[in-house]
């Protein structure tokens, strides 16, 4: 499944508050369209952790302008590696830091940004039955008020409202936007 203009392979980013069931929606989505890959940014953070934070601390491995340009990168090297759509789990809440990504990517590579909105109430409730990490509960509960307090994000991404929606409603709306191939310009 070739989506897009230009024949280029089309990214798929799933944004959300951490715990709101990027990663599941993803699998599914990917499970869905045949070739499609997933690329987890988190495995990037993870490297240039173990590489840099010794020399170059930061709280955040997002702070790292090396993380969104190797986002950027590697996002394009998989592309060429593939004609199906990549699926790509990851929060980002600053502006400054989505622009760097999009606008590192070669060419006019098009992406259908979407976003997960929940309430508060739904969102501890998700996060706190989650059996696969609940150790990172404490923290997924604390960056939620951040994530959604950024306004822009509404602006770039496509909400999908997941209050009263399985994951496989989602994944379905998803499957929908990226059939159509109307991803927004960057």
């Amino acid at each position: 499944m070739r989506c897009g203009g230009g024949g280029d392979v089309t990214i798929v980013w799933i944004n959300g508050p951490f715990g709101a069931g990027k990663t599941t929606v993803a699998r599914i989505v990917h499970a869905s369209v045949p070739g499609s890959v997933i690329v987890d940014p988190e495995l990037l953070g993870g490297f240039l952790r173990d590489v840099l934070q010794g020399s170059k601390p930061v709280h955040d491995f997002q702070d790292w302008p090396a993380w969104r340009r190797l986002v950027a990168g590697a996002l394009d090297a998989v592309a060429g590696e593939t004609d199906a759509p990549i699926i790509v789990p990851q929060t980002v809440s600053s502006r400054e830091y989505w622009h760097e990504i999009v606008e590192n990517l070669n060419g006019d590579r098009p992406v259908l940004p979407i976003v997960l909105r929940l309430t508060k109430n739904v969102h501890e409730r998700r996060v706190l039955a989650d059996r696969d990490e609940p150790g990172a509960a404490r923290w997924r509960l604390a960056k939620f008020g951040r994530f959604v307090q950024q306004s822009w994000i509404g602006d770039e991404f496509e909400p999908l409202d997941c209050d009263d929606a399985a994951p496989d409603d989602i994944a379905r709306i998803i499957l929908s936007r990226l059939e159509s191939a109307q991803p927004r310009s960057r």
